[in-house]
């Protein structure tokens, strides 16, 4: 047990190591404030019962400093006053196109919002989301001076009161620095549908890729599809550029939420992403392991404290250098309430997350 504990620990802090070092080879982005764009851009957000956030959103579009772009909002099938709040966008906008979409999920919406987008230069985002007022222009100017293929954009939790959304958003930040890291060794492994670009007939050409079993899904399927076909992946590291989202209000949303994003899980065929996934994993379950074995042996307690500590020591190193970029103060509270729930968290939403997404694989129900 103490040469797995020693291994998993090295190749944990190895792991790390890595992102801290991809982290790090980014370069963070500028450009002159009085720079001209040439390019044009839609915004495409899909929307299902967004009453209370939607309007949020259009005020911080209506913010930006980029005047020309298109905005295409989806509606999938709400059953509040969603689209009637897109009707009246269209009094204060004047380029915007709504529409309705025919088929269910947000794959779908998000198909037919691109298909009838104008200009060549998409991005997502989310509703219940909120960009920087200079979001639109930094999108652009990156995209012309690196021409990628997909633009991973930074999202953050807002900032919140109490330990639970401090939780969330400290584990968030882990998610978000981890795929930035991993990008920027060149192993991009996840990127979020919140704040994403790319090339409207890239997306399109690759629709088929974007396992369209799975109603969603679409940001993670299309990174690796354009991975395998040696596309150029970037993360956009900009303070102008991210967007911030809302933390669940409860323990129970933000399980369904976390179960339906391992859910996907069965359905990945990119190496590094299921490598990432299993060591991330191993790491927690032979704490928990560890922890049990510690009441009925009391050397296993020393095998869980370097595991623990190790972990510890790497994790803090580089929440402390990204949450610096994202603005986000770290409390010894938070971060060790989270190190100590994290291992629990973490395998009930990965064990019961993969099993339903194989129940729904082959119950033909996959969402």
């Amino acid at each position: 047990m103490l040469l797995a504990t020693v291994f998993i620990s090295a190749i944990y802090f190895s792991l790390i190591a890595l992102f801290i070092k991809g982290w790090n080879l980014i370069p963070t982005f500028y450009f002159p404030a009085d720079l001209p764009t040439k390019t044009g851009i839609s915004v495409v957000v899909a929307c299902r019962n967004e009453v209370e956030n939607l309007p949020i959103l259009l005020n911080a579009l209506k913010n930006q400093s980029l005047k020309s772009f298109q905005i295409i909002l989806i509606d999938d099938h709400s059953t509040d006053s969603t689209f009637e709040i897109m009707k009246q966008a269209e009094k204060e906008f004047g380029d915007i196109l709504i529409l309705k979409s025919i088929n269910y999920g947000k794959k779908q919406a998000l198909k037919f919002g691109i298909e009838n987008a104008k200009n060549d230069l998409i991005v997502t985002i989310d509703a219940d989301c909120s960009p920087t007022p200079l979001w639109l222009e930094t999108i652009i100017q990156f995209q012309e001076q690196t021409k990628s293929d997909l633009i991973i954009g930074p999202v953050a939790i807002q900032p919140k009161n109490t330990l639970f959304e401090k939780l969330q958003q400290l584990e968030f930040l882990s998610l978000v620095s981890s795929g930035a890291g991993a990008a920027g060794i060149g192993q991009a492994i996840m990127c979020n549908g919140a704040n994403l670009a790319f090339q409207k007939q890239t997306w399109l050409d690759n629709y088929t890729k974007l396992q369209t079993k799975s109603n969603s899904g679409d940001d993670i399927f299309l990174l690796h599809a354009l991975k395998m076909q040696n596309g150029k992946i970037n993360f956009l590291k900009s303070k102008d550029a991210i967007v911030s989202t809302k933390a669940c209000t409860t323990t129970e949303s933000l399980f369904k939420q976390r179960q339906r994003w391992a859910s996907k899980a069965p359905l990945y065929t990119d190496f590094a992403t299921i490598v990432v996934a299993i060591i991330v994993f191993a790491v927690s379950l032979l704490q928990l392991i560890l922890f049990g074995a510690s009441f009925v042996k009391s050397e296993f307690l020393w095998y869980l404290t370097i595991l623990t500590v190790s972990k510890l020591v790497i994790d803090s190193f580089f929440l402390i250098q990204t949450s610096t970029f994202f603005g986000q103060k770290i409390t010894a509270k938070t971060f060790f309430t989270l190190a100590v729930a994290y291992p629990f968290y973490i395998v009930y939403t990965a064990v019961s997350g993969i099993f339903k997404g194989f129940s729904d694989i082959r119950k033909g129900l996959f969402r």
